[in-house]
């Protein structure tokens, strides 16, 4: 134990002289989870969202609406083939299209990043998207059968997908580009969760697909609702795995009962938060008290904790959600 602390030790010191490694770390790990989350994303779109025909290369499959910009790019292709006919495009065509006006309609939102959240959060979503596009166009042509024929598990795998790829970025600071990055940054700037704003975002887009799905084949209209009720459960399935995997926007509420009156002052050289105390005194012990009140963000909940039991071992804690902040609430910014 003692060698390892000596080893983490020597290297935060490394680190924290050169700023050069520190930078070309973080940018490396930063690349590496992109095409990760690239990936992941672009595996559940044509393995489960999008497949164009089951495994004997004929059978046709209706595909889900995948949400986002990518369900925006969906409903454009929707939008050509009701215009100019393409109900026999073949798929690496789709794909191609799908690819095309994924990159582009995710420029002005890079803009958006770029300027209302931070340089390196939209760099890194941008490359997400061209990594996506990429993906998308030349991963080979997934087809599970049992899968395709089963639309609640194709709901289940796809949101799992497209949540864990957002998540897996969020967590590093960056994006998964599309409305990602507009819920990311409307999220950042009102303190609150990122799930909810897709879940708004993505009800327009599938209302649109459906639409343009009957427009198209007016004769299949149960089968389109039929998939537009499945694409709800995939859209509820990745915006839960995102909450529960993104932690940067969560807050906890302390209530800390002890009878330490330096501990307030030890928790704000700490923590970047400040903190409320209210004398008290103890009900069977008759003792004075202090009550301190503090939100911080979910993360730094257990280090509190373990400052407050290193101080008073004996103090009283009771932590608990806190869904919404309002006032000055410091959060560290995205780079």
């Amino acid at each position: 134990m003692f060698k390892t602390e000596k080893i983490k030790k020597k290297y935060t010191d490394y680190m924290f002289d050169h700023k050069g490694a520190r930078l070309a770390l973080d940018y490396g790990i930063a690349t590496l989870v992109t095409i990760l989350s690239a990936f992941i994303y672009a595996f559940g779109f044509k393995a489960f969202l999008a497949p164009m025909f089951f495994s004997d290369g004929v059978t046709p499959v209706i595909s889900f609406v995948t949400g986002g910009v990518s369900g925006l790019a969906q409903n454009i292709i929707l939008l050509f083939k009701i215009i100019i006919g393409g109900n026999n495009w073949s798929p690496d065509t789709v794909y191609t299209l799908q690819s095309v006006i994924y990159f582009v309609l995710n420029i002005p939102i890079f803009i958006v990043g770029y300027k209302g959240v931070g340089k390196r959060f939209a760099i890194f979503s941008f490359l997400n998207v061209i990594f996506v596009s990429l993906f998308v166009k030349f991963l080979p042509t997934i087809a599970i059968d049992e899968i395709l024929t089963d639309n609640l598990g194709r709901a289940l795998f796809a949101g799992i997908c497209t949540g864990l790829s957002s998540a897996i970025a969020f967590k590093f600071e960056t994006s998964a580009g599309g409305l990602d990055v507009i819920s990311y940054y409307i999220a950042y700037h009102k303190s609150t969760s990122v799930g909810k704003y897709s879940i708004a975002f993505n009800a327009v887009t599938v209302t649109i697909f459906t639409l343009l799905s009957y427009i198209l084949n007016p004769g299949s209209g149960w089968t389109v609702l039929t998939i537009t009720l499945y694409t709800i459960v995939y859209f509820f399935t990745a915006s839960m795995v995102v909450d529960a995997l993104n932690t940067r926007n969560k807050k906890a509420e302390l209530q800390i009962i002890t009878s330490k009156q330096t501990l307030p002052k030890i928790i704000l050289a700490n923590f970047p938060h400040s903190c409320t105390v209210v004398p008290a005194k103890g009900g069977f012990s008759n003792e004075d008290r202090i009550i301190i009140y503090i939100v911080v963000s979910s993360f730094e909940v257990k280090r509190l904790v373990k400052v407050v039991r290193a101080v008073d071992a004996e103090a009283f804690i009771n932590v608990s959600s806190s869904s919404q902040v309002y006032g000055k609430f410091f959060i560290k910014p995205v780079k």
